[in-house]
């Protein structure tokens, strides 16, 4: 459709509340995109401190993470297990090549979800732009006098 009929255009109240909306949606796909990235770096980054693990000695003094900023000493015990969050809390003991498979699948399921967003961010930007001419049209032909 290259024209549109302001007639035939709901009020411009309510294309102007419709594009709020849809921009409240850009907004959440926005940060829900975002928030998949770092979910899916830090996979990576689990699956890399894997493959790093086996080239520290067992007996290794070192610091672990339990905050951002929070660290405690320990002694590396065993170089070939990790213990996995698998959700709600549940933690599961097992050998370096199933922790990588583990990370492996979160990643794939992380980049299936990504494209999912991407695509309706998309559409919900398309959505915007089609919402905002719509509104310039019926503005042009004098707002709601129809």
């Amino acid at each position: 459709m290259n024209s549109l009929d302001p007639s035939r255009l709901p009020s411009l109240q309510e294309l102007q509340t419709t594009r709020a909306q849809v921009e409240k949606e850009i907004e959440f796909l926005s940060t829900s995109h975002g928030q998949l990235m770092e979910a899916k770096a830090k996979c990576v980054d689990n699956m890399a401190m894997i493959d790093h693990l086996g080239d520290i000695p067992a007996g290794q003094p070192m610091l672990a993470a339990v905050s951002n900023s929070m660290f405690l000493p320990i002694e590396l015990v065993e170089n070939d297990r990790v213990i996995t969050d698998i959700g709600a809390g549940f933690l599961i003991d097992r050998g370096c090549q199933d922790g990588k498979d583990h990370f492996q699948r979160k990643i794939d399921t992380i980049v299936d979800n990504v494209k999912k967003v991407e695509t309706a961010l998309v559409n919900k930007q398309n959505a915007a732009k089609f919402l905002g001419e719509a509104m310039r049209v019926k503005a042009a032909a004098g707002g709601d006098k129809d």
